[in-house]
């Protein structure tokens, strides 16, 4: 027996024997204090016989008190050390129940409770140093012992166990609640397949196939084989298995099972449905691809994060000329590009392994990241080449064969440059403005023509701009208003040419177009010169006619005279003898008859210029009337005096109004008339047609109606055309002609005189 419980029993029995002396006070205190020394006694005996017990196991260091209901009728010096560490003014009883309940409130209510009853009871709590310590209760009848002592070693570790297993089962059920809320099936199993522990996954997927996780039966099917991997694997590789389910649908999942000890084996199963369908999406997602690629001209090649070839189109193995097969073996990017380079697909590198290194480090290079480049091929063949990465590691080239769209160009330009030089070489001064106003081409006449550069010094200057520098060169007119309107404007446009007089005193003909895209295409050529050779020929006609006038008025004053004078000849002769009077009458007569001529000459000269003429627009009106007639449409003619072609090619200005007059009949509607103008000044030829049109054929553009062969005659005739329809609905066609100005004579040359009439 233990100090403790021979101590105990020892104040048991002390208690019993007061009870029995309770009657004598004399014998009784002998009782208490044998007892006393009785027990003190056998405490150093004990003491020495064991010198391993703790020394607060001593009789000094347990308090013992002895109460009467709830008064305190004795107490061991070791207690009233202990009420008076805890001091208070209270009963000895309520400082102690109110020391325990400061750690132990519940030891405390059960204490008072004991007291009440007369119970018996021990327990063990910590007091408010931390320290384990021994609460017994002893009562009969009248009497309680309590006793307060330092707990032993072996209790305090088995407190400390059972605490210790307490919080162990709180974090076991904690951990249980977890693996329970976790969407993943979990399970232990013995190594023949019995399962030893499952969590609520794993039990709701044993319930869809229709099994009860708590059946060992049951249970190894559900553990083992379906979610088993082999028994020969190499650590903890998954496994996809594939379960079906009660209505027949098979369920995917990734299983890991691993060794947790010689008897265990614990595993885990998750959810691999969304892996298969993303997996299946993305076999469907590349096979589209692939039959995309198949019909693209365009080669493709991908590579993934291992630099092997993914994918790839048929055009590729075309452009770069390799074998479909080769690149079905998946060769790396390196091997793909020394390919290219055996088979001269490639361009010559001056640093091969450089350039390489540029191309497979695309993901970790920035820069090199917008990879752009046309090949030229040693073949002359060009490719255009791009390369592109992505987040995931993987590269896509690009090979698109542009040579064609490069011939294509290069001829382009060619052209462009040709073009542009056969512009420089006019002497006409030309310049064109996109449809935003901005100065796109001038060439190199306009500086002669105005005198300054177009460009102003800029990359691109406004219309605005260069409009009022010519104002500010010519007189004052509010063309240039109309111009800047004409060029900046959205509205229908209709080409116009004016008159344009410099402040230095030369005078230009300006011609301004609008192009289909709305560019606007300006004109200006120099006609001082021309302006001063037709104004001397007018005045050459005009010297010429006054001649003319005056010689006519000379010849019938001298006509007069003449014929007054034969009067009197005719007197003379009727004074001759008949003989001599008949030869004079005969001369009288011839001379009488020159005189009339010589009268009758300013009247004849009129009459012939006044006689209708076959016109040379006749022919072709009549040609037009006659295919006419067949669509139910007329054709009027409305030609002003003096519309005579005036130097103009006949030849080519009939084609011109053969294909005025077709247009127009070919818009007219059934059974309408075509009117025909024709108007000659001294400067040009103006033909011009009105015909009424169907509503919907809307306004038509110059270029629409004037192209072709009509085009290109009137701009080899240097003419301007115009195309318009009027509120009315009819559509006004018309072409304006310069008339070239006649030849002027040389200095020194010789006019042939005009010969005098013969006499007879």
């Amino acid at each position: 027996m233990s100090f403790p419980d021979r101590l105990s029993a020892g104040w048991s029995a002390l208690t019993e024997q007061l009870g029995v002396a309770s009657e004598a006070p004399i014998v009784f205190l002998l009782a208490v204090l044998g007892g006393a020394l009785g027990v003190y006694l056998a405490g150093r005996l004990q003491a020495r016989r064991d010198r391993t017990i703790p020394p607060w196991f001593e009789i000094g260091d347990v308090a013992m008190l002895l109460f009467r209901g709830r008064s305190l009728e004795a107490a061991n010096p070791a207690a009233r050390r202990l009420l008076a560490r805890i001091g208070g003014e209270a009963a000895p009883l309520a400082r102690l129940t109110g020391w325990i309940a400061a750690t132990a409130p519940e030891l405390a209510r059960g204490l008072e409770e004991r007291f009440e009853a007369g119970e018996s009871f021990s327990a063990v709590f910590r007091d408010d140093r931390g320290e384990h310590v021994e609460l017994r209760l002893r009562s009969q009848g009248a009497l309680s012992a309590l006793q307060i002592a330092p707990a032993s070693q072996l209790h305090a570790e088995r407190e400390a166990a059972c605490a210790r297993l307490a919080e162990i089962e709180r974090e076991r059920a904690r951990l249980n609640a977890l693996l329970d809320a976790v969407p993943v099936s979990l399970w232990q199993r013995s190594r023949d397949g019995r399962l030893v522990w499952s969590n609520r996954a794993y039990r709701e997927l044993a319930a869809e196939r229709g099994l009860d996780p708590d059946d060992p039966v049951t249970a190894r099917e559900l553990a083992a084989p379906a979610l088993v991997v082999d028994e020969g694997r190499e650590g903890m590789r998954p496994r996809r298995v594939a379960l079906p389910a009660q209505d027949g649908e098979r369920h995917w999942f990734d299983v890991v099972e691993t060794d947790l000890d010689e008897d265990l084996i614990g595993g885990c199963a998750v959810s691999a449905d969304p892996v298969v369908r993303a997996e299946a999406a993305l076999k469907r997602f590349v096979e589209t691809l692939t039959e995309t690629f198949a019909h693209l001209p365009t080669g493709l090649a991908v590579f993934d994060r291992n630099r092997r070839l993914g994918l790839f189109n048929p055009a590729i193995s075309e452009i770069l000329k390799l074998d479909p097969a080769w690149l079905a073996r998946r060769p790396t990017l390196l091997d793909f590009l020394e390919m290219l380079r055996q088979n001269r697909r490639m361009p010559e590198q001056r640093d091969y392994l450089a350039w390489r290194r540029k191309l497979t480090a695309l993901e970790r290079d920035a820069e090199a990241a917008n990879y752009e480049e046309d090949w030229i091929l040693p073949s002359g063949q060009t490719l255009h080449v791009v390369g592109r990465p992505h987040p995931q590691g993987a590269i896509a080239f690009l090979f698109e064969d542009i040579s064609a769209s490069i011939r294509l160009e290069t001829r382009y330009r060619s052209q462009i440059d040709t073009l542009r030089a056969a512009l420089d070489k006019l002497p006409e001064a030309l310049t064109l403005f996109g449809p935003d106003g901005t100065l796109a081409y001038a060439n190199t006449a306009f500086q002669g023509v105005w005198g300054f550069d177009p460009w102003l010094g800029e990359k691109a200057p406004h219309v605005s701009a260069l409009i009022a520098l010519l104002a500010d060169a010519s007189e004052p007119a509010t063309l240039w208003r109309d111009l800047l309107e004409f060029a900046t404007g959205q509205e229908e446009r209709v080409a116009w040419a004016v008159r344009i007089k410099l402040k230095d005193g030369r005078i230009l003909r300006g011609r301004f177009a609008p192009l289909p895209d709305g560019s606007t295409l300006m004109n200006f050529v120099d006609e001082t010169e021309r302006e001063r050779s037709h104004q001397h020929i007018l005045e050459r006609l005009d010297e010429r006619e006054n001649a003319r006038v005056e010689g006519m008025r000379l010849a019938a004053q001298l006509a007069l005279q003449i014929d007054t004078d034969i009067d009197a000849l005719e007197r003379m002769v009727e004074t001759l003898p008949e003989t001599g009077r008949a030869g004079a009458e005969d001369l009288l007569a011839r001379l009488r008859g020159r005189i009339a001529a010589l009268s009758d000459l300013p009247r004849l000269q009129g009459r012939q210029r006044t006689e209708p003429e076959a016109c040379w627009f006749d022919e072709v009106v009549s040609r037009v009337q006659r295919t006419a007639a067949g669509r139910r449409v007329g054709v009027e003619v409305q030609a002003a005096s003096g519309a005579d072609p005036a130097g103009i090619s006949e030849r080519r200005l009939r084609q011109v109004l053969f294909h005025l007059l077709s247009e127009s009949v070919t818009r007219c509607i059934e059974g309408g008339t075509v009117t025909l103008s024709i108007r000659r000044t001294p400067e040009a030829l103006a033909l011009s047609t009105v015909a009424p049109v169907d509503a919907g054929h809307g306004r038509e553009e110059e270029s629409g109606l004037f192209g072709g062969l009509l085009a290109r005659l009137i701009e080899s005739l240097g003419g301007t055309v115009s195309a318009a329809v009027d509120g009315d609905g009819r559509l006004q066609l018309g072409c304006t002609l310069p008339v070239p100005l006649p030849a002027v004579q040389a200095p020194g040359e010789r006019v042939e005189e005009e010969r005098p009439v013969s006499s007879a």
